[in-house]
C-alpha cells in the first residue's frame, strides 16, 4: 500500500490572548523505505525539532483508513477570536486537498481530525489515541 509519492502536511497556530502564538508544523512523507515525520513546535522565540521515523504498519494502516473514509466537501460554520487554527495539505502526485478550521474538528471532518491525532502519538504528543 506504499504510497511514495503521498505527502502529508499539518499544521497549528494557537492564538490565545495572554500567552502569544504557539504553533506545530510537521510533514510526512516517504522515504528511503520509510514513513519519515519532520517539522517543529513552539513558538516564534523558541522552537523544537521533530523528527521520527514512526512503525511502517502503523502509518500505513491510518493511512488507509484516511484513504477509504469520506469527508465533506462543504465546512460547518463557526466563529471565534482566541483559539487555535489547524491546517492539513495532502498532496498525491498532482492532486491536491487542503483542509482547514478553527478550534474543534468540524463535523464531516472527524477521519481527518482521528489522523492528525495519531501524527501527535507519532511524534509523542500524546501518548495515547
Amino acid at each position: 500500500m506504499t504510497q511514495t509519492d503521498l505527502r502529508i502536511t499539518y499544521t497549528s497556530l494557537s492564538v490565545p490572548s495572554y500567552s502569544g502564538e504557539t504553533d506545530v508544523r510537521i510533514s510526512a512523507g516517504f522515504r528511503e523505505g520509510n514513513w519519515n515525520i519532520s517539522g517543529e513546535f513552539g513558538h516564534m522565540y523558541k522552537k523544537a525539532p521533530i523528527l521520527v521515523t514512526p512503525p511502517i504498519n502503523e502509518v500505513e494502516a491510518a493511512l488507509s483508513e484516511l484513504m477509504k473514509s469520506s469527508v465533506s466537501a462543504v465546512p460547518t460554520h463557526i466563529d471565534g477570536l482566541d483559539g487555535t487554527t489547524y491546517k492539513v495539505a495532502i498532496a498525491n502526485g498532482l492532486n491536491h486537498v487542503e483542509y482547514e478550521w478553527w478550534s474543534d474538528v468540524p463535523v464531516g471532518l472527524e477521519p481527518i481530525g482521528v489522523f492528525i491525532n495519531k501524527l501527535y502519538k507519532w511524534v509523542g504528543f500524546i501518548n495515547e489515541e
